[in-house]
């Protein structure tokens, strides 16, 4: 994942829209808010 996805350290999350690529990334923590507001524009039509 580290490759593929750029991720490094921990804790590391990336979001990935429909395709596959890369629409978020995070290196260390991330409010509950940004995680949902990256989410939600990547699940919205």
């Amino acid at each position: 994942m580290q490759q593929t996805y750029g991720l490094r350290g921990h804790p590391s999350v990336a979001i990935l829209d429909a395709n596959g690529e890369v629409a978020a990334r995070y290196f260390g923590p991330e409010t509950a808010e940004k995680l949902r507001e990256d989410l939600t524009a990547v699940l919205s039509p």
